[in-house]
């Protein structure tokens, strides 16, 4: 059993933060996980590590300091497993400055697309998959680790400490900028009813988290200097910028430090009076400001961020020398970013790409059914994979509700066949024999089919008006229970000298949201104890 989480553990740690870490080695983490304890210092990020967030940004230098996982196999029953990460310093700048790479693209716009199907099955209906006989002989064995799962993540202990993400923008003649994200510390530990750290012995009927927050703030520097380049001293100057609370810093905050706490109560036995899930938010203060050159420099991220994303697909045709002088490849980029548009409107309505489409469609919902109904096949996957390649992310989400309605159809024909077995094989009656006398058996045409009829579009049609799977709750039970409170907030705008023209204060705001047990349903709350405006625009004149 060991050897086999610690292999998962290995697998977790090298596909995952093989992502966004350079020089991790499956082998040296498998003989570190066999005295427990993993600890990786001095790491350098890749510039790929952003690259889920979908965004015209690139990591220019990344840094963690240091990475450890303990975990107590010989007492894993009594200890805690836990994490630790510190330093974490990233430094990202715009994408456009980089050049053009066909075969980068395409596999970022692959990836982006997988990541929105993962994330929409995860959050959608799943699939619905029947037990087999293989998965019922393995029962013992999968609740035995599910068991040891549990409680190792029951009692997981996270610590992170020392996160600065920065943005560096100076493409601007004259006008740089940078903003970023600095965290002093964010820790999460397993409590018991009193909030006070824990071991979660056996099995409960609730698990408590405790989430702590430190220092979380936002800044944006306007006309900001820039960095030193030397790595040591960059790195000494980023842990600098880290708002701490016996040391200030001399960034202009959008979003000024902010301390909190998030309390999580997981019931396991839920009742009309005792949701599944509560989450407490709770904070001293939440203090906001944005000034004239902020609000400048933001509109014109913006706009890079939205010419970007239009631009995109053009990217591979368009020119890297200036348009002055060279006005003939410039003439050559806009008429081949015309033509890609009219051809892509083209082929879509063509005979050729609507009689591919078919083929496509019933080729996907046949393979998708398939490798749901048996044991997940390597080759199935892959043809899976290759097909979604020339498909958009809302086709390939339509397919796959198609073949979710017809996995359903045959779980309930199989569901119903057994029945029938099992009665046939108990001792029939007059009355049984007579009914089954009256029972005929289906037709060819009323059997499975993977082509489009009216059943299998009111089907699809259904299931996008329910698209949660029917809950064992009556409709009045509370699924999950989010509590927000501030006890003081406020906001201000300030002119480019740091004069404050408008600031609003608010004491004692809180929200409470209930989220029914059919997901659809929710109910919100508020309330506030005062809400104060100080105009100080006005001259010889104070509004409040």
């Amino acid at each position: 059993v060991f050897n086999m989480l610690e292999s998962i553990i290995a697998n977790i740690l090298t596909n995952k933060l093989g992502k966004y870490v350079k020089g991790l080695q499956k082998e040296n983490l498998k003989l570190s996980l066999l005295s427990g304890n993993v600890e990786l210092e001095n790491l350098q990020l890749k510039e790929e590590a952003l690259q889920e967030l979908d965004l015209p940004i690139l990591v220019k230098k990344g840094y963690l300091g240091k990475l450890s996982l303990s975990i107590p196999w010989k007492n894993f029953k009594s200890q805690s497993a836990v994490i630790r990460v510190e330093k974490v310093f990233l430094i990202a700048c715009p994408k456009y400055l980089i050049k053009y790479n066909d075969e980068e693209e395409e596999l970022r716009k692959q990836l982006t697309k997988s990541k929105a199907v993962q994330l929409a099955e995860l959050f959608g209906t799943s699939s619905p998959e029947e037990p087999t006989e293989t998965t019922a002989t393995n029962t013992t064995d999968q609740s035995f680790m599910e068991q040891i799962t549990t409680l190792v993540v029951n009692n997981l202990q996270v610590f992170i400490d020392k996160v600065h993400i920065r943005y560096e923008d100076y493409s601007i003649p004259g006008h740089p900028f940078n903003f970023g994200i600095t965290l002093e510390h964010l820790h999460a530990q397993t409590t018991d009813e009193h909030w006070h750290p824990t071991f979660v012995q056996g099995v409960s009927k609730k698990t408590q988290k405790l989430v702590s927050l430190n220092n979380l703030a936002v800044y944006w520097n306007s006309e900001a200097f820039q960095l030193p380049t030397d790595e040591k001293t960059l790195w000494k100057s980023l842990d600098s910028m880290i708002f701490k609370s016996e040391v200030s810093t001399t960034n202009r905050f959008m979003l000024h430090p902010v301390c909190g706490s998030l309390k999580v109560i997981l019931n396991k036995e839920p009742t009309l009076s005792t949701p599944k899930q509560i989450l407490n938010f709770t904070f001293d203060q939440i203090q906001t400001s944005l000034s004239q050159n902020q609000y400048a420099d933001i509109v014109e991220m913006v706009s890079y961020l939205s010419s970007y994303n239009k631009s995109v697909k053009y990217r591979k045709y368009r020119p890297t020398v200036p348009v002055k002088g060279n006005a003939k490849s410039w003439w050559h980029f806009a008429i081949a970013a015309v033509s890609l548009d009219v051809e892509e409107k083209r082929s879509s309505w063509s005979w050729k790409s609507i009689y591919n489409l078919v083929k496509t469609r019933k080729e996907y919902i046949d393979v998708y059914t398939s490798s749901k109904l048996k044991k997940k096949n390597t080759a199935e996957l892959a043809r899976l994979q290759e097909l979604e390649k020339d498909l958009t992310f809302d086709t390939i989400m339509l397919y796959r509700s198609m073949g979710n309605i017809l996995l359903k159809k045959e779980h309930a024909a199989q569901l119903l066949k057994k029945k029938e077995k099992e009665a046939q094989q108990q001792p029939a009656g007059w009355l049984s024999r007579a009914w089954n006398y009256m029972v005929t058996e289906p037709t060819e045409q009323e059997q499975l089919s993977l082509d489009l009829t009216t059943d299998v579009w009111k089907d699809l049609s259904s299931s996008f008006e329910q698209t949660e799977p029917i809950q064992a709750f009556p409709k009045e039970f509370v699924l999950r229970e989010i509590n927000f409170q501030v006890d003081n907030g406020s906001f201000e705008l300030t002119e480019s000298s740091s004069r404050t023209i408008v600031k609003g204060v608010v004491t004692k705001f809180a929200f409470k949201v209930l989220s029914r047990a059919n997901n659809k349903s929710h109910t919100l709350t508020a309330r506030i104890e005062s809400v104060q405006m100080h105009d100080n625009e006005t001259q010889n004149k104070k509004f409040r």
